[in-house]
């Protein structure tokens, strides 16, 4: 992501649910926090939801929001439909209607679109996977635009197999308009069970962050990268971030000529952040500030002007 020439009053936006697993805050929605230097994050509207997702007037649950913008300029907002939930007596929460869940879920994803981060319309979960015999879930729907191919190229980690949780892969499809979409394909299996890709080129090259997710990983973010958008993909580096880790969004920062990792810690209930300047060797930053109880977000630059008008909004 280019930084050169941004007006100082600009800023950065971290978007994400909030969770603390097997606890008793649960708001699968969408939630906003602003940064001045993309150090130190500020939730806004008090760390409420700043929208809630409905179709046909019946809500619907999100996680994992991904949000930067389309071919047509306007933002995308792809995130993992979640299932029903409900909240116990001792204030913690069940998932409804999928006895196996998380391991099973959902195969469609959601999907919105704004001009100003504001509003959101267009609303609609695309089952992209109906076709495909076995799928159990989809998980991180994330998108890039390929300027060879003039399209977007879509990416999530969904299972297949028998061994439900232990046998995903990354996979992808192609639109231009999020209206139609090319058949689901493979893009990534290394056969360690991988979720939550993140896909960015830099310098003729791709690459992939993603976080295996065995029985036998330290589940931590590894990179992959490739000469083509479509791969094949090789590890470039592993291991880059603590343990345990995931929902990895990476940011250029070409004002620093470096790199910056955003990355989730669930299992201690805080988020983290790792900096490089060759992609291979990573330095944990401390000092960094994100919301409480934050999940899975992604960040995105933000002009002065989309800071003072979500300032306006829900500061």
């Amino acid at each position: 992501m280019n930084t050169h020439g941004v007006d100082p009053g600009a800023g950065w936006l971290f978007a994400y649910f909030r969770e603390i697993h097997g606890g008793s805050v649960l708001e699968e929605s969408l939630h906003y926090a602003i940064s001045r230097d993309g150090l130190h994050f500020t939730a806004l509207n008090d760390n409420r939801p700043v929208w809630n997702a409905s179709i046909d007037s019946q809500p619907v649950a999100l996680r994992d929001p991904f949000i930067a913008r389309g071919l047509d300029g306007d933002y995308r907002l792809l995130a993992t439909h979640a299932v029903p939930t409900r909240r116990l007596p001792d204030g913690h929460y069940e998932r409804l209607d999928i006895g196996l869940a998380p391991h099973t879920a959902p195969v469609d994803f959601l999907h919105a679109r704004s001009t100003d981060l504001l509003t959101w319309y267009d609303v609609r979960l695309i089952p992209i996977l109906q076709d495909i015999p076995g799928a159990k879930n989809l998980w991180a729907p994330e998108f890039v635009v390929d300027p060879v191919a003039g399209d977007h190229l879509v990416i999530w980690s969904t299972s297949t197999g028998p061994k439900m949780w232990w046998d995903k892969a990354i996979w992808y499809a192609r639109t231009r308009d999020f209206l139609t979409f090319t058949a689901p394909q493979v893009l990534f299996d290394p056969k360690l069970n991988i979720i939550d890709a993140h896909l960015l080129p830099y310098e003729n090259r791709w690459h992939l962050f993603y976080k295996p997710d065995s029985k036998d990983d330290s589940k931590h973010i590894h990179i992959a990268h490739s000469a083509c958008i479509d791969g094949p993909y090789h590890d470039l580096a592993t291991g880059i971030t603590p343990t345990i880790t995931e929902g990895p969004h990476v940011v250029r920062r070409d004002d620093l000529d470096e790199w910056w990792l955003y990355y989730d810690h669930p299992w201690e209930k805080h988020y983290g952040l790792s900096r490089s300047r060759d992609l291979k060797q990573w330095t944990v930053t401390s000092g960094a500030q994100f919301p409480e109880d934050a999940r899975h977000a992604s960040i995105i630059q933000l002009s002065a002007e989309e800071c003072t008008r979500l300032l306006r909004a829900f500061g």
